[in-house]
């Protein structure tokens, strides 16, 4: 069982559910049916479990009874509007015969914003297993970069419910009589709750430790061995102007500001990605306007930014293909490319390596001067590992003479009486312990192979 110190994320998940149980409880004034009572249920038992903030079986079982509950009831709803007309559109015509009559058409389009709901707490669920479980250890790494999909598209799922109704009753002079429905304050609020709560969710399940900023920081020369520059990685903070972002905070933004969050990024990350060697330098004030101002030139910065965190990640050592990637979410779901991208970003700010451009603004880097750090870093590291190597053989050396003119006095003040008599014997027994005694210091890397070979063709004659 574990327990992480950090409440922060499950906390906040936990009284939004419970702010969804309270609505639910208010809804039961105007109606009440065992679908919602069911729907109550799965809000309770998510909010204990993120409560408990723990990791074990118990926590386990709740999640994944919390979110089945509420994907069952998803499907079932999704399946029960084909029945009820949900997903058609009606139109009101008049006769003297039979007055007002209404005729209903099937609308294909009505079906998305439920089926994105529908994948969205499936989508939930699979994290869930992925991340709580050990039966898809394959499919671990993925689920945690995803982690943010299911409450994109609980909120997309209700912005496209209110374009279609919009577009129904402007284009075609219809009614979509499901859509008029759900549009309304309290679904409106509900979608806002179920988002943040899937988001907060998903970021607990997916890092345990709620999502600690990683810390960044280049090995310090002549610190010590590479253990202790395995110690220093967990303890240093990202420096600024590195690109560096966090992660659900870029979400939220992106969520909860409409628009206005996705045009500072697009600032940022425009300037961030100048460093990239070998491209044309873009100005950023520039390519806002154009993105604001020229239809789908949005699309085109994120296909041409996607290249260049690509370019920025292999030079740094990581794998990175996401332009076609990109550049296909970004005709579809706008929303998945900057959160992709910063994700990426964030891996090359906290992964970057010795050999690689390193973040504009580290250490006075400027990317117009080329990479002055690469060099300073190589010159550092020679004249450590040369100071490093003349200290060790200063020391080798002093041991190596001093274990010599020890053996020698040793050997030298032996008494006669103590010697053997068989000379040949002697000198042979001589020669072996001073060649085992040369392996015993060759071994323990006092002295080099070079310098055991002369001593061995010495004492052997050859």
């Amino acid at each position: 069982m574990e327990k992480t110190n950090n409440l922060k994320f499950n906390m906040i998940a936990a009284i939004l559910f419970v702010f969804l149980a309270f609505i639910q409880l208010l809804s039961f004034g105007m109606t009440f049916n065992i679908f919602g009572f069911l729907r109550l249920a799965a809000f309770i038992v998510l909010s204990v479990a993120l409560f408990m903030n723990k990791r074990d079986n118990i926590v386990n079982i709740l999640i994944f009874t919390g979110l089945g509950i509420l994907s069952l009831l998803m499907l079932y709803n999704f399946f029960y509007n084909f029945g009820v007309n949900a997903y058609s559109i009606s139109r009101s015509s008049y006769s003297y015969t039979f007055g007002f009559t209404h005729r209903y058409h099937f609308n294909l389009f009505c079906i998305f914003p439920m089926l994105i709901e529908v994948i969205a707490y499936l989508s939930m669920i699979a994290i869930a297993f992925c991340m709580l479980t050990d039966y898809a250890p394959k499919f671990k790494k993925t689920a945690g970069m995803i982690w943010f999909v299911p409450a994109i598209l609980v909120m997309a799922s209700f912005i496209l419910l209110f374009l279609i109704t919009f577009v129904i009753e402007v284009l075609t002079a219809s009614t979509w009589t499901y859509g008029h429905a759900i549009c309304n304050f309290t679904n409106f609020v509900s979608h806002i709750l179920l988002t943040a709560a899937f988001l907060f969710t998903a970021g607990w399940i997916a890092d345990f430790n709620g999502f600690e900023k990683k810390q960044f920081v280049l090995p310090e020369i002549g610190s010590g061995t590479s253990q202790n520059m395995t110690d220093q990685s967990s303890v240093y903070s990202v420096p600024a102007n590195t690109g560096y972002i966090n992660i659900l905070h870029h979400v939220l933004l992106l969520i909860f500001t409409f628009g206005i969050w996705y045009l500072v990024w697009i600032y940022k990350t425009t300037r961030y990605l100048n460093q990239v060697q070998d491209e044309p330098p873009r100005d950023p004030t520039a390519k806002l306007l154009l993105c604001m101002f020229v239809p789908f030139y949005s699309i085109y910065w994120i296909y041409k930014s996607a290249q260049r965190v690509d370019k920025l990640a292999r030079i740094n050592g990581i794998s990175s293909d996401l332009t076609t990637l990109c550049l296909v979410f970004a005709i579809f779901i706008g929303i998945i490319p900057p959160i992709i991208l910063q994700d990426k970003i964030n891996s090359i700010a906290l992964n970057a390596q010795p050999g690689s451009v390193p973040p504009a603004g580290y250490n006075g880097y400027n990317p117009q001067q080329g990479n002055t750090y690469q060099q300073n870093y190589n010159d550092q590291a020679n004249n450590t590992y040369n100071s490093n190597q003349q200290d060790y053989n200063s020391q080798a050396g002093s041991v190596y003479n001093s274990d010599q003119q020890d053996y020698n006095t040793q050997t030298n003040n032996q008494p006669n009486a103590g010697r053997q008599t068989n000379p040949q014997r002697t000198d042979a027994d001589s020669i072996a312990e001073e060649l085992k005694k040369y392996k015993e210091m060759l071994d323990s890397g006092l002295i080099s192979q070079e310098d055991f070979d002369k001593k061995k063709q010495q004492l052997l004659g050859l």
